[in-house]
């Protein structure tokens, strides 16, 4: 979990330990299916880097790219190297968290110049594909929690507001698992209901899936 900081607001701080309190995903921070790993953050040695699956090489090789910085998973994004709406959306999400990590590791240390730092690299992310709507959901997601830890204490350290950033980007991460998951699920009974029975009685079928309900035909 990531480690919290005490205060003077034990009411402020009570919620700040839930917001940097976060199981960071899995060993992986990674879901996999059929042994492919869309993608997962990782800090090692006190550095961050996101291995994010290169799309582009599919289905013939499995292929990842290394981000150590927000501007190449922006070039990802753009480049369409990661594709579906919520990849782009939480490989947005891990870029505003890779670019706190570089405002924090430049020695900003003031709250409200990150906070300011930190959108100038929300409108960044969000150019790379103006038309996603989860990544813009994803950056703003994480701006409104740095506006709401602020709030609560003007002199929030940096370090704090990094483990925020990295922590909400985590859960953005788990909910669109878990959703798509659900999703797909839900695509199964639909199928089994509805389709299966047509099929048996030799009618043609296809099936149409977008996506992030890639698991239900899988």
């Amino acid at each position: 979990t990531q480690s919290t900081w005490g205060g003077r607001n034990q009411g402020a701080d009570t919620r700040l330990s839930r917001l940097t309190a976060t199981k960071m995903g899995d060993s992986t921070n990674g879901s996999k299916f059929g042994g492919v790993v869309t993608m997962r953050y990782l800090v090692e040695g006190g550095k961050a880097h996101l291995e994010l699956l290169d799309q582009s090489h599919l289905p013939h090789e499995t292929v990842y790219i290394n981000c150590t910085t927000y501007p190449e998973i922006i070039d990802a994004i753009f480049t369409m190297k990661v594709r579906g709406a919520p990849a782009i959306g939480t490989a947005a999400a891990y870029g505003m968290a890779l670019g706190a990590r570089e405002l924090e590791s430049k020695g900003v240390q003031d709250a409200h110049v990150f906070r300011s730092s930190m959108m100038k690299i929300k409108e960044e992310l969000d150019s790379a594909r103006p038309t996603a709507v989860n990544l813009m959901y994803a950056t703003a997601r994480i701006m409104e929690l740095i506006d709401h830890v602020i709030s609560m204490r003007g002199d929030t350290p940096v370090t704090v507001l990094r483990e925020c950033v990295e922590g909400e980007a985590a859960r953005i991460f788990s909910e669109d698992v878990n959703n798509n998951r659900r999703l797909g699920e839900h695509g199964v009974s639909l199928v089994r209901e509805q389709v299966l029975p047509k099929k048996a009685a030799g009618t043609p079928i296809g099936i149409e899936h977008h996506c992030n309900t890639v698991t239900g035909v899988s």
